[in-house]
């Protein structure tokens, strides 16, 4: 009898105005980061990312929020808390 291998996944889940999700997962077995899209609690779509790829799409993001720190530019309105949306999106499904 073999005994099963438990690997770590790491995963991080961002929620969106709408109360969509987006979930980025750590395969390290297959070598991959996963960016799933999710919708009324049901995934809509997967996109594989080879850790090459996910380190261009790191680089995007932190290379992006440098150009907001430093644009000058008008802040955008502040965001409601993430328990406000949850709140707001649970009340939305009751209706």
């Amino acid at each position: 009898m073999t005994t099963a291998e438990v690997v770590p996944i790491r995963r991080e889940v961002l929620l969106d105005e709408r109360g969509d999700t987006l979930q980025a997962t750590w395969h390290p077995r297959e070598r991959l980061v996963v960016l799933s899209e999710w919708r009324s609690g049901m995934c809509r779509a997967t996109f594989q990312l080879a850790p090459g790829d996910a380190a261009r799409l790191a680089s995007f993001l932190v290379g992006s929020l440098g150009d907001a720190a430093t644009s000058g530019s008008p802040e955008a309105p502040a965001r409601a808390s993430l328990f406000d949306r949850l709140r707001d999106r649970l009340r939305s499904l009751r209706s």
